[in-house]
């Protein structure tokens, strides 16, 4: 088979395991197992070392910098107990499934490069030692790849392969050519071919290799968690038997689209195969699914927020391949048959194919990291976004807005809901996290690095290309509307419709920006069943229309005509977020009018009658009309139209 940029094809394994009573003479195989990867199927640096060595150590070094270590920026922690918890299922279930084959599984503690250069200079016996591991995508995992190869002894070699890191492998994509925008992608990588998942290896005999005590590794977290006082902040939240939508071996869901995770291959394999059921008599849950960056996808209960896989966090510690799930749901579609993910199959393609073009961005972040280095983790990004007046957390002005964003007590519901959720579950939608990280970024204008490692800290489907890039590709301005935001400015006739500031104004300086908080609620959380778990607070106002924009009930100055301005996009529309927005507002945003009314609420206080805070940010009443809306089952229109003019029938 040709060999490629990436490790050889897996080849067929030659001989059966046997027991060596020797080990001299022999070659001595480690598969370093990372945090990313904790699996045994699909897993080619397993499957090679079990072909090509004599006999195998199977090792994974608890990386101390990511277990109880500090972030670069905030110095905030980089691993929550809910992650935390989730790795440590994911280890203990390898462990368990190792046992089950007469195996064993060695876990360490502290620099993987130390730790792999103790356990080769006491395999002395053997003529031969071959590391065989992943390859890395970014930049600080693979300083410590290159770290290690730095310092192998002679008669040692390091074996890296890419195998299903991706859906695509890095060997059928040009990655010196990669397109800079994902939709170019992924119309070249759908034309490559999906590799074929990998079985589990007959296993080789181990050797003696000492094992440190999970408790005792994990209790460290545990009294950083405790040190720093941050046990109530990461609390998980108790969920009324109501609000269980369904428990079960592999975790617990919500009515809310929240779901709490069990770690490990064993749980994966579990949902994987209750997700994309091969039964001819079950309808599969595939049908069900919405991208988790298709805003466009509107629903009362089936759309993005609600209706994932929820397949991330297993796919995140590498409990089951990328390219396994699309070659699934592959399958699954030629059984059952192809339905649309809220459009027709001709039109958006079936869920399926859907499905395919999400994971397609993830291996576009994941190439991308590769090509980006270390300007991924830079302030000016990997575009050299330039002239924003990044805030740091040095004023308390600054260093309260963040605080404020981690807890959730923005004044905005929707983002409110979001942040404490990721907060006490480790998780939220995609489309969520697009909101909350848009408005820390472009409305408190605080260095968007900071919302990053907090990101890294929380969720339990962290990765370092899916965080960082995301943040890099989708909320970080390019140039381009970094220029448009700081050189638009609204006219004197516009300004004083709005504002008694007699000054040039920013359009970004005067309102929030980021609509798209305020707009996809409408829409993705028709009920507030979601927004009203998460800020139960806002309940006393007991009108939807209130409870979505309670600042409203503080405001002086009546909305009419004579004080609305336009919110419709254009290409660098300093509004709207979402590069996908400014270009289709006829196609997503029908139901939208056109205008909104500034808000003259105080910001400062609590929403009258509750103890809700009041917006950080002068939010915008964005003109919706209902007749329109793509959603049936809403509950906005219950306040009296004179209280309401910028929500009409």
């Amino acid at each position: 088979m040709k060999k490629g940029r990436w490790g050889n094809a897996a080849k067929k394994n030659a001989y059966p395991a046997r027991d060596n009573k020797t080990s001299a003479g022999q070659k001595l195989g480690i598969v370093w197992f990372k945090w990313s990867d904790l699996r045994l199927t699909d897993h080619e640096p397993l499957l090679q070392a079990h072909t090509n060595c004599d006999r195998v150590i199977h090792l994974h070094v608890i990386e101390e910098k990511l277990l109880t270590g500090k972030s670069r920026e905030g110095q905030l922690i980089r691993t929550s107990p809910h992650r935390k918890t989730f790795w440590r299922e994911c280890v203990e279930d390898l462990q368990r499934r190792f046992t089950e084959k007469n195996n064993c599984l060695a876990v360490r503690f502290g620099d993987p490069v130390k730790e792999i250069l103790a356990i080769i200079n006491q395999q002395k016996d053997f003529n031969q030692v071959e590391i065989y591991t992943h390859d890395d995508f970014c930049i600080e995992e693979i300083n410590i790849t290159k770290k290690l190869q730095n310092n192998l002894p002679p008669n040692t070699k390091l074996q890296k392969y890419w195998g299903g890191l991706t859906v695509h492998h890095i060997d059928d994509i040009d990655i010196n050519n990669l397109p800079q925008f994902k939709g170019e992608f992924n119309r070249m990588a759908k034309k490559k071919r999906i590799r074929p998942v990998l079985p589990i290896p007959k296993f080789k005999p181990t050797v003696e290799c000492s094992s440190e005590n999970l408790n005792i590794i994990f209790e460290k977290h545990d009294a950083m968690i405790k040190g720093m006082c941050l046990q109530e902040f990461y609390e998980r939240k108790t969920f009324p038997d109501e609000f269980i939508k369904e428990r079960n071996e592999f975790g617990v869901s919500c009515v809310d689209g929240t779901f709490m995770w069990k770690g490990g291959e064993t749980a994966a394999r579990q949902y994987f195969n209750n997700y994309f059921s091969l039964s001819p008599d079950n309808p599969p849950l595939l049908w069900d699914y919405r991208g988790a960056t298709e805003s466009f996808a509107h629903g009362d209960d089936v759309n993005p927020v609600f209706s994932g896989t929820r397949l991330s966090p297993w796919l995140a510690f590498g409990c089951i391949s990328a390219r396994e799930v699309v070659k699934r749901a592959q399958e699954v579609e030629k059984l059952h048959g192809k339905k649309g993910g809220g459009k027709s199959v001709g039109k958006g393609g079936s869920t399926g194919q859907r499905l395919h073009t999400e994971l397609l961005f993830r291996d576009f972040l994941r190439f991308s990291s590769l090509v980006w280095g270390s300007a991924l983790f830079t302030i000016h990004g990997p575009f050299g976004t330039k002239g924003v007046d990044w805030h740091s957390l040095k004023s308390n002005k600054d260093r309260e807005n963040f605080k404020r964003w981690q807890l959730g007590t923005t004044g905005y519901p929707f983002i409110d809901a979001g942040m404490r959720q990721l907060r006490k579950t480790g998780y939220m939608s995609h489309l969520h996290r697009q909101c909350c990280a848009a408005f820390l970024a472009r409305d408190l204008k605080l260095d968007w690095r900071l919302g990053a490692e907090h990101f890294e800290a929380c969720l339990v489907d962290y990765t370092p290309d899916a965080n960082w890039g995301n943040w890099a590709y989708r909320i970080l301005q390019r140039p381009c509307l970094a220029e448009s935001r700081n050189q638009t400015y609204y006219n004197p006739q516009e300004l004083s419709k709005i504002s008694n500031n007699k000054n040039r104004m920013r359009v970004v300086d005067l309102h929030m920006s980021t609509l798209e908080c305020l707009v996809w609620p409408i829409v993705h959380d028709c009920k507030m069943d979601h927004t009203l778990f998460w800020v139960p607070e806002l309940k006393p106002l007991k009108q939807y229309d209130r409870m979505r924009e309670p600042w409203r009930l503080s405001e002086k100055v009546k909305m009419n005509k004579s004080n609305k301005v336009s919110i419709k996009p254009y290409k660098d529309s300093p509004l709207w977020f979402c590069a996908a927005n400014r270009t289709n507002w006829n196609y997503e945003y029908f139901y939208l009018v056109g205008g909104a009314w500034l808000s003259d609420c105080p910001l400062t206080g609590t929403v009258p009658g509750t103890t809700y805070p009041l917006p950080m940010i002068p939010p915008l009443n964005v003109e919706v009309k209902l007749s329109r809306l793509p959603v049936k089952n809403y509950c906005w229109g219950d306040t009296p139209q004179d209280d309401r003019v910028h929500i009409t029938p």
